[in-house]
């Protein structure tokens, strides 16, 4: 008998003969034993997939709205309300009346670092007022006063004297200079993108991040007096004094004195900005970046290299051979797309035996204290004027970094279906566009229900491994955006238990029911994002029907790791938190997704993912 090609009409049918197939082997056991192997393992699936998770699923996906929005502020009852409306075909007219009426309903005002909020409420109280960003003038601040200057929150620390030697300075982290257009809101912006909690200007046209101050403040009346190059209102410093302000968030306490430390301890904090090691494709005595310049250095340290690059305004600084130092940008010809093992980049620095400066062979690659400036102008759209786009995906799989990096190359400001004000002061000026609204080129969201998912025009889904989601989210939870949890977290009580077996069954729902209930899917595996980033970057691109700029695409992959990044080195836990149980049902949910994905011909999951759970 011919074997039937035609696909299944359910996704229950479809899974089931993938099981069939997996499972028993084909046709060659008997009848009896096949139908008793599909029985024993598709009924206790069907079971676990189709009737335990989802009747957890839509109260699991109202929990994550919630803790998503911890210490943040949604709308009112009746802007949930609204929000659930699917609006796939509504007319722009429609859309922009909902709009207006959910302004009129629940704005969120900021005052000073508080929120308010009034959704639901028939009027505004009295008094709530906006704060606006206007042009900033500080040559009468206050110290520790407090500020929103270009959307970022900061706290102004004082005037502090600086030193002249590079290891001695006041902040010694990033550097960057522009002598024409500098000004506060240009190096807070440079900063905070870094994830840096201080900055600093001086003589004008300079600007210093730092992760702590090493320096005693001005006793000088007025030492900061030297008024910004892009600027005059405002003041960039002195001669050589800098002016210091600390990079808060709604909430955050200010800090004093507790955040200087000497010099030894700054040292400890500093890092480099390591991008690659890249087989070294020039000819000797050439730049391998298109239009650099190669620098030889008989005494070469990665600092000594990056400064000189820095110096001359170049984003990127290859060393190779032991002394020579490569400036200049990426390039169509040079993408970092041709990475090697780090471990092949071995030549020690002559100045620095400890560090290593690329080798013969190959190069490495860095970021210098100089933006790329290809990729930093963003722009919102008229409104009705954008499809509505999801960016989907369950908590702690990089969502934030992938609207870090659809922005930066697209030129659009993403939105989301929350409010986070850090966020928005860390740069995401689309966070407080209403997520209907149709100005943002795509809209975060962890919402999987079905009203929800059906709203959107298209989706693009990140899925990430869920060991290492669920574990991010965890961290999270307990240690912000760029913190870990403690061993404790992991072993007092039932909560760790009960925050694997709730959020194993999210990760689950939110794949399966953004497959299922959208006809317009983008996949992006998160570590396939993570190895290859360009060509998946462009795939989003095309979905998104953005015009591909080669320009900002390069500047985006040149700097690829956005404002919210954990420290390098991994989370060093002393025992594994998950334990063989939890793995079983772990991988279980795996191989769920994992059909779903083949039923839907989407990219199957990344090998890495690698399940525990072995069925025969």
């Amino acid at each position: 008998m011919p074997v039937r090609q035609d696909p299944p009409q359910s996704i229950l049918g479809c899974l089931a003969r993938i099981f069939h197939k997996s499972f028993c082997g084909g046709g060659r056991k008997g009848p009896i034993r096949l139908f008793g192997m599909a029985l024993a393992f598709a009924l206790p699936f069907y079971i676990i997939l189709f009737v335990y998770i989802p009747s957890n699923g839509l109260e699991d996906g109202l929990n994550d709205v919630n803790n998503n929005n911890n210490n943040k502020f949604m709308e009112g009852n009746n802007d949930i309300q609204l929000a659930n409306v699917a609006v796939r075909d509504v007319k722009l007219s429609e859309r922009e009346a909902e709009v207006e009426d959910m302004d009129r309903r629940g704005r969120v005002l900021m005052k000073g670092n508080e929120m308010q909020e009034y959704g639901g409420l028939k009027e505004k109280p009295a008094a709530a007022k906006v704060v606006t960003t206007l042009p900033f003038d500080n040559r009468t601040k206050a110290q520790h006063s407090t500020e929103i200057i270009g959307g970022i929150t900061v706290v102004y620390m004082g005037c502090y004297k600086d030193a002249t030697t590079k290891y001695r300075r006041a902040l010694q982290g990033a550097f960057y200079t522009d002598i024409n257009r500098m000004t506060i809101e240009r190096c807070l912006q440079h900063c905070s993108l870094k994830s840096y909690p201080f900055a600093g200007l001086e003589f004008s046209s300079e600007c210093y991040c730092a992760q702590a101050v090493t320096a005693s403040k001005a006793r000088e009346k007025d030492a900061c007096n030297m008024t910004c190059s892009g600027n005059k209102d405002q003041i960039c410093g002195g001669a050589p004094y800098i002016s210091v302000y600390q990079i808060s968030t709604p909430g955050q306490a200010i800090a004093g004195a507790d955040h200087l430390v000497n010099q030894k301890e700054a040292n400890t904090v500093r890092g480099y900005d390591f991008r690659a090691c890249v087989p070294y494709v020039k000819k000797k005595g050439d730049s391998i970046f298109t239009g650099g310049i190669l620098i030889e250095q008989s005494t070469m340290t990665i600092p000594s290299c990056l400064k000189a690059c820095g110096d001359e305004q170049h984003p990127l600084a290859g060393m190779a051979r032991g002394k020579e130092c490569h400036c200049g940008h990426l390039t169509t010809d040079f993408d970092l797309q041709d990475k090697v093992d780090p471990e092949m980049c071995n030549a020690p620095c002559p100045g620095d035996e400890k560090s290593f400066c690329g080798a013969d062979e190959y190069v490495s690659i860095y970021q210098t204290s100089h933006q790329d400036e290809r990729c930093l102008e963003m722009t919102l759209k008229p409104m009705g004027s954008m499809p509505l786009i999801a960016v989907a995906s369950f908590p702690g799989s990089g969502n934030t970094w992938v609207r870090y990096l659809i922005e930066r190359a697209s030129g659009i400001y993403t939105g989301s279906y929350y409010d986070d004000g850090d966020l928005y002061n860390k740069g995401f000026k689309g966070e407080r566009e209403h997520w209907l609204k149709g100005t943002t080129v795509a809209v975060k969201t962890h919402r999987f229900d079905e009203e929800h998912v059906a709203t959107y025009d298209g989706v693009i889904l990140i899925i990430r491994d869920p060991y290492k989601a669920i574990l991010s989210e965890h961290n999270r939870k307990f240690g912000g955006h760029t913190g870990y949890a403690s061993d404790r977290h992991y072993t007092q009580g039932t909560e760790w238990i009960d925050f694997v077996t709730g959020k194993s069954r999210t990760w689950t729902n939110t794949a399966l029911n953004f497959l299922q209930y959208n006809k317009n899917v983008l996949v992006v595996h998160y570590e396939d994002l993570r190895s290859n980033l360009k060509p998946n970057l462009e795939k989003m691109l095309r979905f998104l029907k953005v015009k591909i700029d080669p320009n900002r695409v390069l500047c985006t992959i040149s700097s690829p790791d956005g404002k919210y990044k954990r420290p390098a080195a991994k989370q060093k836990l002393s025992f594994d938190p998950f334990t063989d149980e939890m793995k079983e049902y772990v991988s279980l949910y795996i191989k769920a997704v994992s059909m779903a994905l083949h039923i839907t011909n989407q990219t199957k999951l990344p090998d890495t993912y690698n399940p525990h759970l072995k069925f025969l």
